[in-house]
């Protein structure tokens, strides 16, 4: 039997939530001997561990045993800020294919030409027939269609080297059904985070403990209804229009409140300033030492998000930009904000953008369908759904 010094540490981890119908100190040992005595992330067998859910209460996990994992007190709390790096995606993907009887002759950085590599390529039997492949890696958990396209513009020019039977984008996250589409039809097959969890499970169960490996295996979770894939079915359902303004905005702060609160404070609705005259659909209180938002109050005098959306069945025009504006005082709201939006700003709308930020310091970024559908993909995946939006700031910035 293993020391107190090895054990779960106490009930302080649990919180007050409701627990199993057996005991605390079964769960812990049950536990303990199930995964070894090992943080299930890095592999320690020395520090304390601490008991994890697999998929977090608010995604619809649940207290039973299957849904916890144990870890180490540094990888569970540094599991949420967790990035993928692209070698140790790479070294990742080559374990599992070296396992899986269906591959062979796996190189990576292979050499095409005098001056072209490949990220991976690999032999692959499919019903007695080999097939050389091709796999293009990305480690990001989100992919934009610029992205895509860039892609599938990267592998056509493979193609014109080197000829494949197959080629393949894998990456650890979630893309969305059209965009899927637009690889499938440039004959690019998808391994998402999805596809390689349950393909490669038996392979990657088998690999030794690492975070990869753990963020891997707690997402594989077909019976939990996630709460993002509730969210994206609300959005696409939502018709664009003045009729259904009221809908749009209540799942824009839905989704808000999902991907950033926490570490955003809890929203407050149609918030009016003194004169009453300029109100605004939803503002998040922004006093977070997480380092995305703590960046956005100190860089753009954000001690408030203040997010406005707009379901209109067309592009968003300068008026809407300067109703926003009229709300951001440096002593007030701050002079950040985000403009929720069906299809971005036309070219008044971005000129407007642009004049606010030379003129009066006043940062006001479009976030559009396409950009909330990738940041429920980017949470799916346990990636971070901030970026999207430093996506959207660095784009605007490096414009100027």
């Amino acid at each position: 039997m293993k020391d107190d010094a090895k054990g779960l540490k106490s009930a302080s981890i649990i919180g007050k939530l409701e627990m199993p119908t057996f005991g605390l100190h079964e769960l812990r040992q049950e536990l303990l001997e199930k995964f070894n005595y090992t943080c299930q992330s890095c592999g320690s067998t020395e520090a304390p561990l601490e008991l994890s859910h697999i998929v977090p209460l608010s995604q619809g996990g649940t207290n039973q045993i299957d849904n916890f994992t144990v870890l180490c007190g540094p990888c569970n709390r540094s599991l949420g800020n967790f990035r993928t790096r692209a070698i140790e995606f790479s070294s990742f993907l080559q374990d599992i294919l070296a396992q899986h009887p269906d591959y062979r002759n796996i190189v990576a950085e292979a050499q095409l030409d005098a001056h072209v590599r490949a990220d991976l390529t690999a032999i692959r039997c499919v019903e007695g027939k080999e097939q050389v492949i091709l796999i293009e890696l990305k480690s990001r958990s989100y992919l934009r269609q610029r992205q895509i396209e860039d892609v599938i513009e990267q592998i056509s020019r493979y193609r014109t080297i080197s000829p494949f039977d197959a080629t393949v984008l894998a990456f650890p996250g979630r893309i969305s059904n059209r965009e899927k589409v637009t690889l499938n039809r440039a004959n690019v097959e998808v391994w998402d985070l999805d596809y390689i969890a349950s393909t490669f499970a038996k392979e990657i169960s088998s690999l030794p403990p690492s975070r990869i490996k753990h963020i891997f295996s707690m997402l594989v979770t077909p019976s939990v209804v996630k709460e993002e894939d509730v969210l994206l079915q609300r959005l696409h359902d939502c018709p664009p229009g003045k009729s259904h303004w009221m809908e749009y905005q209540s799942i824009v702060q839905d989704i808000f409140e999902f991907l950033f609160s926490p570490p955003l404070g809890i929203p407050i609705s149609e918030s009016p300033d003194l004169s009453g005259t300029n109100r605004r659909d939803i503002v998040f209180p922004n006093y977070t030492y997480d380092d995305f938002w703590r960046f956005v109050r100190e860089r753009y005098n954000a001690d408030f998000i203040v997010v406005d959306a707009k379901n209109y069945k067309n592009s968003i025009k300068k008026a809407q930009v300067l109703q926003i504006a009229n709300y951001l005082k440096p002593h007030g709201a701050g002079l950040f904000a985000i403009i929720a939006c069906r299809k971005g700003g036309d070219s008044g709308c971005i000129h407007t953008l642009r004049e606010q930020w030379a003129a009066y310091g006043k940062l006001i970024v479009l976030i559009s369908d396409d950009d909330m559908v990738a940041m429920l993909n980017a949470k799916g995946a346990r990636g971070h759904p901030e970026d999207v939006i430093g996506d959207v700031i660095q784009k605007f910035r490096l414009s100027m």
